[in-house]
C-alpha cells in the first residue's frame, strides 16, 4: 500500500533556503521533519516544470520500486546534437572544437549522451538521509526532448510559451501525445 505525505507549507531552516541550496539536504530535512520511515518512497518535483505529466511521475516511482540497486529514478533526454562535438568561442571570436579529437567523427557514429530534465526526483527516504548524491546510481526515465524545458532565462521562458502553444494546438487537433518512450 502507498501512503501520500506532501511537505506543503513546510519551513525550512535559513541555511535551506538560499538560492543555492542543493537539493539533496532539502528533501533531507522534509523527511525528517515528517517523520518518514527509512524505506518511504519519496519524489522531489520541481517547482517549474510547464510539461512534466502525472504519467511519467508514476512511472518513475513503478521503475523505483522494480529496482533493487538504484538509489533514484528521475526523467532524462538525450541531447539534440552531440556535446563531444562542442565548440569553444575564444576572445577573437574564433572557434575551435573543445574536445578536438572528435573533429573528424560524423555526429550520428556519437554515443548518444543525456541529461536529467530537472522534474522530478524519485527515492527512498533512506537514499535522501544519507545524502547520496543525484544522477549517481541513478535509472533514467528516457522522455521525449519537448517534456524537458529548463527555465532560467527569459529566452526559456519564452521558447517554452511557444512550445506549449504548439503542444495545445496540436492537442486540439489530434489529441495528446503520449511521453511514453
Amino acid at each position: 500500500m502507498i501512503t501520500t505525505s506532501v511537505a506543503l507549507g513546510l519551513k525550512r531552516p535559513l541555511e535551506l533556503a538560499e538560492d543555492t541550496t542543493p537539493t539533496v539536504p532539502v528533501v533531507r530535512h522534509a523527511i525528517e521533519a515528517l517523520s518518514l520511515e527509512a524505506d518511504s518512497l519519496v519524489c522531489c518535483v520541481y517547482p517549474i516544470n510547464p510539461f512534466v505529466t502525472a504519467e511519467t511521475i508514476i512511472s518513475g516511482l513503478e521503475m523505483l520500486i522494480s529496482a533493487d540497486s538504484a538509489d533514484y529514478v528521475c526523467p532524462v533526454v538525450s541531447y539534440p546534437y552531440p556535446p563531444q562535438r562542442a565548440l569553444l568561442r575564444d576572445e577573437n571570436g574564433l572557434l575551435n572544437f573543445e574536445k578536438p579529437e572528435y573533429t573528424w567523427v560524423r555526429s550520428q557514429d556519437l554515443t548518444e549522451l543525456y541529461h536529467d530534465a530537472g522534474q522530478w526526483y524519485w527515492g527512498r527516504a533512506q537514499t535522501w538521509q544519507l545524502e547520496k548524491p543525484m544522477l549517481m546510481n541513478t535509472i533514467g526515465k528516457v522522455v521525449p526532448r519537448w517534456m524537458a524545458q529548463d527555465i532560467d532565462t527569459q529566452e526559456d521562458w519564452e521558447y517554452a510559451e511557444l512550445l506549449f502553444e504548439v503542444l495545445e494546438r496540436r492537442n486540439l487537433q489530434k489529441g495528446p501525445i503520449s511521453p511514453a518512450r
